[in-house]
């Protein structure tokens, strides 16, 4: 089977550069008998064939964001002129979505659609921004058009099913465990430039379903006598507001914020915290939670995750479940973890024991290869169904 997808990841064209992207292509080649990934220019030039297997290789475009649907379907078009492909799949159900459409209309193959967000006809992402509803309609339409989903947790499956998409064309496979590794925490301190103090740690894109004025009000409550600190990294259009509301908390010092740091710094940072905070409303993984335990960090977050869902984070044995509205019960979670490291600890190492073998990059390629033959199997069924019609 060969396989075309079409990302959002530009860092899929730096194969020297060990990055979620390049290894996950890496991995699903494995699997098939070709992969092709299609994905983004940051540096203004299109670029490829980048080879990143023996039978794999990224193709780079520039260009404005708004063209790169219809540019992306055009380049994957002549590609499969070139050599074809069995079966399309893109990263998500927006830009990448559209792209695939415009793909599958023209070439006949059948489209396979990565679901990694809540985003669909999700109230606090559609209010947002005005662009986000129409994303959503884009969306909507892609996920019907589509010959199977994969969703990365069983919770969002209702929102498929509410916009007429049938059962049969969901699958929910988990998001794949990262390869990353905990460094000393000494060494990681001294890195990452923090004092002595404890720290939480919280990380992700700033934006308002991430939920950080929980995180800044249960904080708030901390002891002082604690020293500690909550450390935020990201970026987002939220970012200036949430500053604002730490500053009127008085919160002063106690919080530092950074900006996005990159990926292979970011073991350095999780081995270094007290603990890991995802107070976000929902998230499909997230994959900063399964690396910060695989760094030994313990971590608190809300209900409406994929990794509370899949039993890998199960409240008081593996981690902190708390409601993204119970400020006290994060003032709580996050002093316990602050103020009993070695129970925090247990936590984490509980954590990392739940993960397992299953969701291994190599396990998870293997259950998105399973799908990806089921699409191609189904498609081709309907469409001998329709000739013997």
């Amino acid at each position: 089977m060969r396989v075309i997808s079409i990302g959002l990841d530009s860092k899929v064209g730096d194969p020297a550069r060990e990055s979620h992207a390049v290894s996950w292509v890496r991995e699903m080649a494995r699997h098939v008998e070709g992969y092709v990934e299609v994905g983004p220019s940051q540096n203004g030039l299109d670029a490829g064939p980048i080879p990143l297997a023996d039978n794999a290789e990224a193709w780079l475009l520039a260009g404005s964001p708004l063209a790169y649907p219809v540019r992306a379907a055009r380049l994957a078009a002549r590609l499969h002129a070139h050599k074809p492909f069995d079966v399309i799949t893109t990263e998500d159900p927006i830009r990448a979505g559209l792209a695939g459409v415009l793909l599958a209309r023209r070439t006949g193959l059948p489209l396979n659609v990565e679901n990694h967000s809540f985003h669909i006809n999700e109230p606090v992402w559609l209010q947002e921004k005005l662009h986000h509803r129409v994303y959503n309609r884009v969306a909507i339409a892609v996920c019907r058009r589509a010959d199977s989903i994969r969703n990365y947790s069983a919770g969002q499956t209702q929102a498929l099913l509410d916009i007429g998409v049938s059962p049969s064309r969901i699958h929910v496979v988990p998001i794949a465990a990262p390869t990353i590794s905990p460094v000393d925490e000494a060494t990681a301190r001294s890195r990452i430039g923090v004092g002595p103090d404890p720290f939480v740690l919280c990380a992700g894109r700033m934006v308002a379903y991430k939920n950080i004025p929980l995180l800044l009000a249960a904080f708030r409550n901390v002891s002082t006598s604690l020293r500690a600190k909550l450390l935020l990294i990201g970026d987002g259009p939220a970012k200036a507001e949430w500053q604002r509301q730490a500053a009127s908390m008085g919160l002063g010092d106690r919080v530092i914020w950074r900006d996005t740091v990159p990926f292979d710094s970011m073991p350095a940072y999780y081995s270094a915290a007290s603990a890991f905070a995802a107070p976000a409303l929902h998230e499909t993984g997230p994959r900063t939670v399964l690396e910060a335990l695989l760094c030994h960090c313990p971590v608190i977050l809300t209900p409406e995750m994929g990794v509370v869902r899949s039993g890998v984070c199960v409240h008081a044995e593996s981690a902190y479940v708390v409601a993204p509205d119970d400020v006290q019960g994060w003032t709580h979670a996050l002093a316990m973890m602050l103020g009993d490291r070695q129970t925090a600890r247990h936590m984490a190492e509980a954590g990392r024991a739940r993960m397992g073998a299953d969701i291994s990059f190599s396990a998870i390629a293997r259950r998105v290869v399973d799908v990806l033959q089921d699409t191609v199997r189904e498609a081709n069924s309907a469409a001998q169904g329709c000739d013997a019609g």
